[in-house]
């Protein structure tokens, strides 16, 4: 059993430091029990995100923690929370079988380092259906599609009505390089090489559209959620373009990488159309579509 051997101590992360905004403590400040999903590409801050929550935990909630990990990534020093940290493939074989040793202990939250089995998602789901708090990770670009695939993995009606009643939320993540990077030949900075800005989508699942579209799991039901938070339609929920558009105007990021991240043709043309026209042939902005007209939201001018 892992008793905190990590490459990161975990006591100085707090949520504002990583970028996150208030609305992620909304999310997981009064959950005590359902399922909590952090998603993302590879190398996204995903496993950061979850220790910034476990630190806070730590700060103000007196939990039985148990982390299944691969690898462990950062050490916990207990102050409200008892820490129990286990690596795959060194106390245990696999997340499911982790899950399923964790039920037996008094715990009252559990973190899985990323489901990446039908198996461990619904082992997953029961350890969320029996009333403890799941904070775990999986690869998605978006919230939706996080769902598609935790729905994919389960491929039956009950579970995804027990996924749809389960469901706290979903926290999706990029990290973007930071706009001056491509100069640091010039301004020789190592530090702002390294620099990256958090890009991220929040859903929430107490919402009767987003339970919903959950539990009816169809394709057709999980775009419509999907164009619902794209236009922020959901309360509490926030699309990726509004913390792109924050860390354009804000100078930190440039908007062709922003574009690369986004799912709706609006919003990369909007974005491609607010960057600066490349040097040579004229910038490769696409056309705007057949029937193409500007709409506001939250202070983002957006193509419908």
């Amino acid at each position: 059993m892992q008793n905190g051997i990590a490459n990161r101590l975990a006591s100085s992360l707090g949520l504002p430091l990583q970028g996150l905004p208030p609305q992620v403590n909304t999310m997981v400040d009064l959950a005590t029990s359902g399922l909590v999903i952090v998603t993302g590409p590879t190398g996204s801050g995903k496993s950061t995100t979850i220790a910034a929550i476990l630190s806070k935990f730590n700060e103000t909630r007196d939990s039985n923690v148990v982390t299944l990990e691969d690898p462990v990534e950062f050490q916990y020093v207990p102050k409200r929370c008892f820490f129990t940290q286990r690596e795959i493939g060194v106390d245990v074989d696999s997340f499911e079988i982790g899950v399923i040793d964790a039920m037996r202990f008094a715990l009252d939250i559990l973190v899985i380092g990323e489901i990446r089995t039908p198996e461990t998602m619904r082992a997953a789901l029961r350890a969320a259906e029996s009333g403890h708090l799941v904070l775990a990770s999986t690869h998605a670009p978006n919230c939706v599609a996080a769902l598609r695939k935790m729905l994919a993995y389960l491929d039956n009606e009950s579970d995804a009505v027990a996924l749809s009643n389960c469901l706290v939320g979903v926290i999706s993540q990029a990290l973007l390089p930071d706009l001056k990077s491509s100069k640091i030949a010039e301004i020789k900075s190592k530090s702002k090489a390294n620099q990256k800005h958090l890009a991220f989508e929040l859903l929430f699942s107490n919402n009767n559209d987003v339970q919903a579209a959950i539990a009816n799991g169809s394709g057709p039901a999980l775009k419509t959620l999907e164009d619902k938070l794209g236009e922020g339609k959901l309360e509490h929920s926030m699309p990726f373009i509004q913390s792109l558009n924050k860390l354009i105007k804000d100078g930190h990021v440039d908007p062709r990488r922003a574009a690369a991240i986004v799912q709706s043709a609006a919003d990369r043309h909007m974005l491609l159309h607010m960057a600066s026209p490349a040097p040579g042939p004229a910038a490769l902005v696409p056309p705007p579509a057949p029937g193409w007209k500007e709409r506001t939201f939250a202070g983002v001018n957006r193509r419908a």
